[in-house]
């Protein structure tokens, strides 16, 4: 199979599986420059054989010349499919509309509704973009049973053409793992109203008012960080780095800390979580949406009510007080890390499942002959 993999956004997250796809299939990557220069840790800088980069421009208001370099190199290459990952910008279904007449393409869906909050009031051009891509697409891919079931509703005529799959896992620490400080707990991200940081600062204060030591790091950038900011100062429990990220200084935060907090609203995927189990590290997550996928209650993380302050404390500290617990949990990280969430699987899956569809569509092609 020969596969093109085209990239705006989410460089790390497809450099990662181009690469893994690449052991098996033929695989051109697609990547903006820019994109890949932020997001590319050094280590993963070593490309398997059947992988070829081109790094180009991908951003409409830098020019169309890194589009029309993206279009030639995959009429070049003559894939059997042309992998998008959904982003809200004209970029994709731009890049879709071009190529589309002479390759069947395959998006990757991260949020089939949108969050709560900010992200549920994009313009509506924004909407009408991301419409128009998912119409393009031949093949639909999700993460995890709740996400499949979500776009299946939303749209029931391509319930056929939906394939489930795995966020894989991120920022992978360049190191051994650490042990981390004890009693910290880390909260990281975009900081949009649906991620709860509300209930954690509750959370917290409900831990102090119990005498149970904890430090809570936050990390990232967004409006509810900015709204929430003074609250969080007050507090003599928060550090924060209130700023974007890279990625090889968040594995370092990842490392830091003891366990991973998602006191989530709503959810459909998490690429934190991921992160957080390629760093074995424990989660405590609400039990709502894509997050029950891949967090396993008492395996590998804690799982409670979305908003509940009271139940978010006590699973914090049951993790912070049980040492048994957390070692255990830990370790069920790192195993859903290396099995569930591991790329050579997932992009394995994916390519098996691309096939399967390509011989259905030549043997019905056949039989109408």
């Amino acid at each position: 199979m020969r596969l093109a993999i085209i990239t705006r956004n989410y460089a790390e997250y497809c450099l990662r599986y181009a690469n893994a796809a690449a052991r098996k299939a033929e695989v051109l990557l697609i990547v903006d420059e820019k994109a890949a220069r932020i997001e590319w840790p050094d280590h993963c800088a070593q490309l398997s054989p059947g992988l070829t980069v081109v790094r180009t421009d991908l951003g409409m208001r830098r020019g169309i010349n890194g589009m029309v370099t993206a279009v030639r190199a995959v009429a070049d290459f003559r894939p059997d499919y042309a992998h998008f990952h959904e982003s809200p910008n004209l970029t994709v279904p731009v890049l879709k509309l071009a190529i589309r007449p002479f390759v069947r393409l395959v998006l990757t869906v991260h949020d089939p509704h949108p969050h709560s909050g900010a992200d549920s009031k994009l313009p509506f051009i924004k909407y009408w973009l991301i419409n128009l891509g998912r119409r393009l697409a031949s093949v639909i891919v999700v993460h995890g049973e709740y996400n499949e079931r979500l776009f299946n509703e939303i749209y029931p005529n391509r319930a056929g053409q939906v394939i489930r799959s795995q966020h894989g896992v991120l920022m992978v620490p360049t190191k051994g793992r650490e042990i981390g400080t004890p009693r910290s707990i880390l909260m990281f991200g975009r900081m949009q109203r649906y991620k709860g940081l509300e209930t954690l600062i509750a959370a917290s204060d409900i831990l102090v008012q119990r005498a149970v030591q904890h430090k809570v790091i936050v990390a990232g950038t967004g409006p509810e960080a900015d709204r929430l900011l003074s609250e969080m100062r007050r507090r003599k429990a928060f550090e924060l780095h209130l700023r974007y990220i890279m990625p090889v200084e968040a594995a370092d935060l990842f490392q830091s800390s003891e366990m991973v907090v998602l006191p989530y609203l709503d959810a459909t995927q998490s690429g934190v979580a991921a992160a957080a189990f390629a760093n074995g590290r424990a989660v405590v997550a609400s039990r709502i949406g894509g997050l029950t996928d891949v967090v396993d209650d008492g395996v590998n993380g804690l799982l409670v009510e979305p908003g509940n302050a009271v139940a978010l404390a006590d699973a914090l500290q049951r993790v912070l007080e049980d040492d048994n617990l957390r070692v255990r949990l830990m370790t069920g990280a790192r195993v859903t890390a290396e099995t569930k969430l591991n790329w050579n699987r997932i992009a394995d899956e994916l390519i098996a499942n691309l096939s399967a569809r390509e011989q259905f569509t030549a043997a019905r092609s056949w039989v109408k002959v």
